[in-house]
């Protein structure tokens, strides 16, 4: 970086979808600087697809229904890793959490 250049810092909400990559894309053509710090950020709710825990005949199976839903986030968060290395974005990956209520 330049001296006296300012580093941008961009923060980029993906949720692995073909919307949210063709967003991005657009960042790449039309926004993006090679000395941007690009965070790429993806809100995986621990339970947001176990909405009905109260209604499962056996609650033992919760814990494969976690584990499942981190291995499902897992694939997303590398899904937007790889799609900013296709475009050699230098940037960080982060999964965010939202705490219900606030």
């Amino acid at each position: 970086m330049a001296e006296g250049e300012v580093q941008r810092k961009i923060l980029i909400a993906m949720d692995g979808s073909k919307h949210a990559t063709g967003a991005f894309e657009w960042f790449v053509k039309n926004i993006y600087k090679d000395t941007d710090a690009v965070t790429m950020v993806y809100c995986a709710e621990p339970g947001a697809n176990l909405s009905q825990l109260s209604q499962l005949e056996n609650p033992s199976v919760i814990p494969t229904m976690i584990a499942e839903h981190d291995k499902e986030t897992q694939k997303v968060l590398k899904t937007i890793d790889d799609i900013a290395k296709k475009h050699k974005v230098e940037h960080t990956v982060e999964r965010v959490h939202h705490r219900r209520g606030r």
